[in-house]
């Protein structure tokens, strides 16, 4: 991954963590495919922060003050490999961890799919390194049909949010971390969980 860093006034994406490798939970073992490859789930989500208007930007409204944008465009993505003849998808969720002051909000960017849904804090949070992070959770409501063994969410599906304004021009960490879990289920009703988690090393610039 690689980030190329501009002074606040400019607003800049940064991938999250492209292509990192799954983890794979599996809630029954499944010995119809168990020489076949394991299913997988990779993504890439753009993720930036904004003290200024610019063209990235054009929902940015905030006066100087700090602003976080979560997006996709054509080289971002969701995805799922391998999967097993038969499987139907369900449940593609996102759950969004940021520093950000209590009672921040999440609009859609005007324009944009309404596939996923607005993130909305779900009430947990959690402290790493002495800070505190804010979930918010977003889940895909559109069809999951696949043909094969692969489903790539579309890219007009692909969303843009934008944070409500925060007192100030900073964050107390700009460290984020991010996970989207999807439910594979077979004709008989086991199910698969895929988890892409990409962990806590990535910060927004």
């Amino acid at each position: 991954m690689s980030e190329t860093r501009s002074p606040l006034s400019r607003h800049t994406l940064t991938k999250g963590s492209a292509w990192a490798v799954p983890v794979v939970l599996a809630s029954a073992s499944i010995p119809a495919y168990a020489a076949s490859p394991k299913p997988t789930i990779t993504s890439s989500t753009q993720f930036g922060r904004a003290t200024g208007a610019s063209a990235t930007v054009p929902a940015y409204s905030c006066s100087g003050r700090l602003q976080i944008q979560i997006s996709q465009n054509s080289s971002t993505f969701v995805k799922v490999d391998n999967i097993p003849t038969g499987y139907t998808l369900s449940n593609l969720v996102a759950n969004y961890w940021f520093p950000v002051q209590s009672g921040t909000t999440f609009s859609r960017v005007s324009g944009t799919s309404t596939c996923w849904t607005v993130p909305t804090a779900t009430g947990n949070n959690t402290v790493v390194s002495g800070y505190t992070f804010r979930e918010y959770r977003s889940t895909y409501t559109c069809p999951l049909t696949y043909s094969g063994t692969s489903w790539a969410q579309p890219s007009s599906s692909n969303f843009s949010f934008i944070s409500s304004c925060q007192s100030g021009s900073t964050l107390p960490t700009y460290t984020y971390h991010y996970t989207q879990t999807i439910t594979l289920t077979s004709r008989t009703g086991s199910a698969i969980t895929l988890t892409k988690d990409n962990g806590w090393a990535n910060k927004l610039v």
